[in-house]
């Protein structure tokens, strides 16, 4: 936890306005025509295993289960409200008013030469997570010369088009009232996600929420994300090694011996390299979700999807579909009658069929 994040994200609560609302509007249906996606459309590779696995996530009770997932463009949107491309948390920082243009340049240039090998799949492991390496401490190296304090990288997400998807508020309060721990597990920057989070959790949009999502985030969630080593209050280096979209799974089960793992799980990821966080060996059941945002673009990634996610959601959607499949598992522990999630949409037939 950065204090120093927290403290000015405590002092701007205080002034009405002073942060924006950082989760997603609610999706409308009903104008398809415009930039409000809805929920996502959903798509189960195989329902009967994935009922199998809930009717045992379900058996064995939420004390047994626990969550790994993403942040970049899984926990936040890919889209942003005015219907243009949302940020991601290294964005953000590249894109700010505290790098100058030259430095702008040089982590643009990197990310033409690299992104294009992120998403080949057809690269040995090796190979891949050497560039990514090469990638990441390349940025961070750019970014360590700015000399950014703590409370820098708050002004930073304040400043961002970085954007939550709706449905967070209800995914931290299942959370919350089930006492799951969660893991946020990123190849981002840890500043700027918690930064993320702090904004949300200090500007009133979650309500009445708001102190009992706090709690919840102070006592049960974790992020494991690059992050800048201080002195004297300023960035001065960064963290080593770097964590990739290749090499999560070795900071979630190897780094940290405090960390205890539940026997279920579920991940959550935008890539098809996420899934490669968890260590299965650790766990009885593995319910992996994927969100493939952009389909129109990426329809050539969907076989793969299939074959590697349990759950894939499409369009961009929201974290509905997640919080309806935690109710419905946990409609007992939760004790509800009744599921109020948009039900009589079409996106959530494909996952009642799972429960049926």
């Amino acid at each position: 936890m950065s204090h120093s994040l927290l403290d000015l994200f405590r002092h701007l609560s205080k002034q009405k306005g002073a942060i924006r609302n950082f989760i997603a509007p609610a999706p409308c249906p009903v104008l398809k025509n415009f930039h409000i996606s809805d929920h996502g459309d959903i798509h189960i590779r195989d329902c009967q295993e994935v009922a199998h696995k809930i009717r045992e996530i379900k058996r064995q009770g939420s004390q047994n289960f626990q969550i790994l997932t993403d942040y970049d463009q899984t926990l936040t949107k890919t889209g942003y409200v005015d219907g243009k491309k949302a940020d991601s948390s290294f964005k953000a920082l590249q894109d700010s008013t505290f790098i100058p243009h030259e430095i702008k340049t040089l982590t643009r240039a990197l990310y033409e030469k690299y992104h294009k090998i992120e998403l080949d799949l057809t690269l040995h492991p090796d190979e891949k997570s050497a560039h990514m390496i090469d990638w990441w401490e390349g940025n961070f190296n750019y970014f360590v010369q700015m000399g950014l304090k703590q409370e820098d990288h708050g002004n930073v997400v304040l400043n961002s088009r970085l954007l939550l998807r709706y449905g967070i508020q209800d995914f931290l309060s299942l959370g919350s009232k089930l006492d799951l721990p969660l893991y946020i597990v990123s190849g981002g920057i840890s500043e700027i996600i918690e930064a993320n989070f702090y904004a949300m959790l200090h500007n009133g949009e979650t309500g009445e929420a708001e102190e009992g999502l706090r709690e919840y985030w102070e006592k049960r969630v974790q992020v494991l994300s690059n992050r800048f080593i201080y002195e004297n209050g300023q960035g001065i280096d960064y963290v080593r090694p770097v964590i990739h979209i290749l090499n999560k799974q070795q900071f979630i089960y190897d780094t940290d011996p405090s960390i205890k793992f539940r026997k279920n799980v579920l991940i959550m990821g935008d890539i098809l390299e996420d899934v490669q966080m968890v260590r299965e060996s650790e766990h009885d059941i593995v319910l992996k979700v994927g969100f493939l945002n952009d389909l129109e673009a990426n329809a050539h990634l969907m076989p793969e999807f299939m074959k590697t996610y349990d759950i894939v959601v499409t369009g961009d959607g929201s974290l509905q579909p997640i919080n309806f499949l935690l109710k419905q598992t946990f409609a007992e522990e939760l004790k509800l009658e009744d599921i109020h999630l948009h039900q009589d949409h079409k996106s959530f037939e494909t996952i009642k069929t799972v429960f049926a």
